[in-house]
């Protein structure tokens, strides 16, 4: 590499066989999530100029590495082709399935690294965990005799009556009672449950299946009695609203009221709505509104002028706000760049407000302009001068895995 390299962030970073002469041309690391180095390269590490470091970890040079951009599932075949211990560096869970000997555990992996859990059968604990060098999550154990399903479960009553009485389950992925069902049926076929992602229940089913839950499991959501399940994002406009009748919505992804719905509309056709995201709603029907929907216990926005949503990565050009009629709201939860050419007195006179729940790159003029606009903020903004060096030829861009 030439003198002076600048590299931006690095999701894994390997410095086993770094040389003082490979380090040399770097001038500087932007943050790195994984840095692996081995003995005889701990010193240079020091001498690496890096941003933040998420984790550190110390392997032999010659130890061979597999690194995993996800989730990795463990079992019996997995060592098969295998002939040398290996390392494994894991961006997500690694599921460890019932019945892989623990002999086999631990003479073909020489560390772990994971960004995530360890889901696996109670008694390869052990093994397991003398092999974790470094993990970000928690390992969680769940028993051996356990009907394993990795791709989440949906529990009605024919899959509950295809059970023995008492089966014991371990669900990767989400799992939801589909509709209130027999608490004596539940009652009865169930063990207990290690859950390994979202718990979905209605309040009719929540005080059986609750208990039945192994410690760990975290994101419990109960559906109050009475209210439809609806699990995409959701925008109620005058048409839709026409089709329903004193509804109770449960929704798990964001709602948007549209512009063009009157107070009569909503209050005559819908009775409660609850959402765990964000109600995007107008802001003329603030004053009505809290009678469908709790305003303390939900995320609602109020926005005026027309609507603009970033949920990914979207770049905004001067043309988009010349063409506006009137104001908008933004609301960014995704990656928003603001070109350089709009004006910063544009921005403060087209935006009624901007909502940040992401990440805005603009320029500093363009940023006060941002600031003075800025309703919620938990995201962050970003001085897009900042990110572009002045010689692009000694400019790299992220990396997902570099090895120097």
């Amino acid at each position: 590499m030439e003198v002076g390299k600048r590299i931006g962030n690095v999701n894994v970073l390997d410095l086993r066989n770094a040389t003082e002469e490979s380090i040399s041309a770097i001038e500087r690391i932007g943050n790195v999530n994984i840095l692996i180095f081995a003995p005889e390269t701990a010193a240079l590490v020091s001498r690496l100029g890096m941003g933040n470091v998420n984790c550190s970890v110390k392997l032999p040079a010659g130890s061979e590495i597999k690194t995993v951009m996800g989730h990795l599932r463990i079992n019996r075949d997995y060592f098969a082709q295998q002939t040398e211990p290996i390392s494994l560096v894991v961006m997500g869970h690694i599921l460890v399935e019932a019945g892989t000997p623990g002999e086999l555990i631990d003479k073909g992996i020489e560390s772990i690294v994971v960004m995530g859990n360890v889901i696996c059968p109670e008694p390869l604990v052990g093994v397991v965990q003398s092999k974790i060098g470094h993990i970000m999550g928690h390992v969680r154990p769940y028993p051996p005799a356990a009907r394993l399903f990795l791709r989440g479960l949906e529990l009605d009553v024919p899959m509950l009556e295809s059970f023995d009485d008492e089966t014991d389950l371990a669900v990767v992925g989400q799992l939801q009672v589909t509709s209130a069902v027999s608490n004596d049926l539940l009652e009865r076929k169930i063990g207990t449950i290690s859950a390994f992602g979202h718990v979905i229940c209605w309040e009719e089913n929540a005080r059986t299946l609750r208990p039945k839950l192994a410690e760990g499991a975290k994101h419990f959501t109960v559906i109050p009695a009475g209210h439809r399940l609806h699990q995409d994002p959701l925008t109620l406009d005058p048409p839709t609203l026409q089709g329903l009748q004193d509804a109770k919505l449960y929704c798990t992804e964001s709602v948007i009221i549209d512009a063009q719905v009157t107070a009569e509309a909503l209050e005559g056709h819908l009775a409660s709505l609850v959402s765990t995201g964000m109600i995007l709603c107008p802001g003329a029907l603030k004053s009505t509104f809290g009678s469908v929907c709790d305003l303390l216990e939900n995320q609602v926005i109020f926005y005026e002028g027309e609507l603009w949503t970033f949920d990914a990565e979207h770049a905004l050009r001067a043309s988009r706000l010349e063409y506006l009629e009137g104001k908008a709201t933004a609301v960014v939860t995704g990656e928003l760049t603001i070109d350089p050419d709009v004006p910063a007195k544009t921005i403060a006179e087209r935006f009624d407000r901007i909502h940040n729940l992401g990440e805005i790159h603009c320029t500093p003029d363009q940023m006060g302009a941002v600031e003075a606009r800025l309703g919620l903020h938990d995201g962050e903004l970003v001085d897009s001068t900042a990110e572009i060096p002045e010689d692009e030829a000694s400019w790299m861009g992220n990396a997902n895995v570099l090895a120097l």
